[in-house]
C-alpha cells in the first residue's frame, strides 16, 4: 500500500499449469442497509472516449449502472476502476475508490490505482523463480525485485472490452488480453479474461480466467484502494475493519514473503474483532515497520457472515474463491 492511511486493498494468490483454468471472484457488497432504497432504472452500460496513450492507442471509459443507481466506471487501459459510486447510510452516493484525474497520470504515476494487476501481483524476490527445474530471470522494477509482473505488465495494456452475460437484471463486461510467451521473461502465452459484473443486489463481482500453453506462475488481483467516506475525504484511520483471518504471511525488510504463515493473535494484524484501521497503525511491531503500516496478505478462515452490527453502516465485504495452498498446522 503506497499510503496506509488513505486507502485499503486486498490481494489473492494463485498458480496456473498447462491447460488449466482458474477463476476467482471478488464480491463486494457496496450497500447502505437503510430504508427507502428503491429501484430507479434498468441496468445500463455506456462508454465514451477517454484519451490516447503515449504510444497512440485509444482508451475508452465504461460506465455500469444498476437499477439502484450504483455506478462503476473503468478504463479499457489496465481495466482501471476509476469510480465506484455507492450509497452511504443516508442514501447519498459517493466514490469510494481512490483514483487519478487523467490518463497520463495512470500511465506514469506509481500506485497501480484500480488496475488489473498481473501476470504476477506482488513481489518476486531477486526477479527470478525456478519452475520445473528451469530458472527464469525477470525484468526488475522494484530494486532487485520484480513487482506486479514487471514494468510493462497488464496494468499498462489497453484491453479489449466486450459485453457479457449478467445474471438477473445485472450488467457485465469481459476484458480480454493475450500476452506472448516470454513477455517480461515469463514462460507461456497467456490469455486472460477478466469479467466485471454489477448485479441488481449491489454486488460488484470480478472474475479472472486465464489459460497458458506452458507451465507458469499466476497471481492476479485488482489494485483498488478504498475509502468508504469517499475519495478525497481524508484518512481511513477511523474507519472500522474486520478481517476473518487468523493467520497472515510475514515478510522480510524487502517486503518479500518469507514463506512462513504466522498467527495474527497478539499482533497489530489481528482484526478478527472490528477495530479502527488506525488504532495500531504506528505500532513498533517489526512487520508494521517493514511495511510502513499494513501491506500484508491475510489467510482467510471462514466467509464473513452479515450480522446485526452492520445494520446502519456503509460496508464493504470481500470474498474470494481462489484456492489456497495447503497450510501448516
Amino acid at each position: 500500500m503506497a499510503d496506509p492511511a488513505s486507502g485499503m486493498r486486498f490481494r489473492e494468490d494463485g498458480k496456473l499449469g498447462v491447460g488449466m483454468q482458474r477463476a476467482l471472484a471478488i464480491a463486494a457488497a457496496l450497500a447502505a442497509v437503510s430504508a427507502g432504497k428503491t429501484a430507479t432504472a434498468a441496468a445500463t452500460l455506456d462508454h465514451e472516449p477517454y484519451g490516447m496513450t503515449q504510444d497512440g492507442q485509444a482508451v475508452e471509459i465504461y460506465t455500469m449502472n444498476n437499477e439502484h443507481g450504483l455506478r462503476v466506471r473503468f478504463l479499457s487501459y489496465g481495466g482501471v476502476i476509476t469510480e465506484i459510486d455507492a450509497p452511504d447510510r443516508a442514501g447519498r452516493l459517493d466514490n469510494i475508490v481512490l483514483g487519478l484525474k487523467t490518463l497520463r497520470e495512470y500511465e506514469t504515476l506509481p500506485g497501480h490505482f484500480g488496475a488489473i494487476t498481473g501476470r504476477y501481483a506482488n513481489r518476486i524476490g531477486s526477479a527470478q523463480f525456478t519452475l520445473n527445474g528451469e530458472t527464469y530471470h525477470l525484468i526488475t522494477n522494484n530494486g532487485p525485485n520484480t513487482l506486479h509482473g514487471g514494468p510493462n505488465a497488464l496494468d499498462h495494456r489497453v484491453w479489449t472490452v466486450s459485453p457479457a452475460h449478467a445474471p438477473g437484471d445485472g450488467v457485465a463486461v469481459t476484458l480480454s488480453y493475450v500476452r506472448p510467451d516470454g513477455d517480461q521473461n515469463f514462460p507461456g502465452t497467456l490469455t486472460t479474461h477478466v469479467t466485471y459484473t454489477l448485479t441488481k443486489n449491489d454486488l460488484l463481482m470480478i472474475s479472472y480466467v486465464a489459460s497458458t500453453d506452458k507451465d507458469t506462475v499466476i497471481n492476479f488481483t485488482n489494485h483498488s484502494y478504498f475509502n468508504l467516506a469517499g475519495n478525497g475525504s481524508g484518512s481511513v484511520a477511523d474507519q472500522l475493519l474486520l478481517v476473518n483471518a487468523d493467520r497472515y504471511t510475514p515478510t522480510g525488510p524487502d517486503q518479500i514473503s518469507t514463506g512462513e504463515i504466522a498467527p495474527v493473535e497478539g499482533t497489530p494484524l489481528d482484526f478478527r474483532q472490528m477495530l479502527p484501521i488506525g488504532a495500531r497503525l504506528h505500532s513498533a511491531f517489526q512487520q508494521m515497520v517493514y511495511a510502513h503500516g499494513y501491506d500484508h496478505n491475510f489467510v482467510p478462515t471462514t466467509e464473513l457472515k452479515p450480522g446485526s452490527e452492520f445494520h446502519s453502516m456503509t460496508i464493504f465485504r470481500f470474498r474470494t474463491d481462489a484456492p489456497l495452498p495447503p497450510l501448516p498446522r
